[in-house]
């Protein structure tokens, strides 16, 4: 028994330096000021340390301004994704109107198709909008996500009809109720697609 474990927890050693290695490797370079990057074998040697690659890339960009861009970009995007998604994906789930299903296919068929593929599309409708060089370039063409949308129609269709229907005798409206009594049950998938996204 002992021995198994021996042997496991050796392996187990031997995989986190295996996949650890390359990060500490680019790390002991990015504080060399001079000597071989490439060398073979690695020079792993602690000396000749300094921190004046990363001054000289933080005096030279402004990187205070990318983390602002992109922490912005991000916010504003996850959050307008979150909300377009789970309105979109509400009368698909808890709604009855004629092609519903149909529809529902329709918008899944789309996860056939590349990515790419609405590049120039999301470039024209960007340009006619007088929206390319913004912010909202970035993050409105990816809002709309059919794996989101995907994901909280199967989310809303595991809460029980009996819950909306209590609702609907108390008087709620179709909003009250995707706000108060879906949404809350179906934070986990809204965690599950902002992590995604």
């Amino acid at each position: 028994m002992v021995l198994r474990k021996l042997v496991l927890y050796s392996l187990l050693l031997a995989l986190a330096v295996f996949t650890t290695f390359p990060f500490l490797w680019t790390l002991l370079i990015s504080l060399r000021t001079r000597g071989p990057i490439f060398s073979i074998p690695p020079d792993l040697s602690f000396t000749g340390f300094s921190a004046a690659n990363y001054i000289g890339v933080w005096s030279t960009l402004p990187l205070p301004r990318y983390i602002a861009n992109s922490l912005y970009i991000t916010a504003v995007g996850v959050t307008l994704t979150l909300v377009i998604c789970s309105l979109a994906a509400y009368p698909l789930a808890r709604m009855q109107f004629p092609g519903k299903n149909a529809v529902f296919f329709a918008i899944i068929a789309t996860l056939m198709l590349p990515e790419h593929i609405g590049l120039i599309v999301n470039f024209v409708t960007m340009t006619r909008l007088r929206l390319v060089d913004t912010y909202a370039s970035v993050y409105l063409p990816s809002i709309a996500s059919i794996f989101g949308i995907f994901l909280l129609r199967q989310a809303y269709l595991s809460i029980p009809q009996e819950m909306e229907d209590a609702a609907r005798i108390d008087g709620a409206g179709e909003l009250t109720i995707w706000w108060r009594i879906l949404l809350p049950l179906t934070v986990p998938a809204l965690a599950t697609l902002a992590i995604f996204r």
